[in-house]
């Protein structure tokens, strides 16, 4: 998924978790599953972490600077960092780590620039249900 999608999902069970622990474990937890699901990677780090960080900011902002909001950002984007600095020709392709970037685990198929706009859709419910939740919890 591309690293705006893991950091709304992230955010959206730091919310269903309750505490900063379990937030972040979960989120890292959701970067796994959602990995496995066939997805658009854009090949423009850049844009990746501009979209990143402006989701993290615009859900941190919208649930109040809730500190399990943040965890569960940490634990979902944090593990994209290896693809980052192999991007940036900082680390050589063999340094991913992360299970599912590095083959221990299954990761989707690409399935091109089309999928960009589902994921962006995931982002607005999840968004959705980072301004709901807090009440229905």
């Amino acid at each position: 998924m591309s690293v705006y999608t893991h950091t709304a999902l992230g955010a959206a069970v730091g919310i269903a978790a309750g505490n900063p622990v379990a937030a972040f474990f979960l989120g890292a937890a959701t970067h796994v599953v959602s990995d496995a699901v066939s997805h658009y990677d854009s090949e423009r780090v850049w844009l990746e972490v501009v979209l990143a960080a402006t989701a993290g900011v615009l859900l941190s902002w919208i649930s109040g600077w809730r500190t399990v909001v943040l965890f569960g950002i940490l634990g979902a984007a944090l593990p994209d960092v290896d693809n980052l600095l192999i991007s940036l020709k900082v680390l050589p392709k063999r340094s991913k780590v992360f299970p599912s970037h590095g083959g221990y685990l299954r990761h989707g198929v690409e399935l091109g620039v089309r999928n960009a706009a589902v994921q962006i859709a995931v982002l607005g419910v999840l968004t959705l249900w980072v301004c709901v939740a807090p009440e229905l919890l």
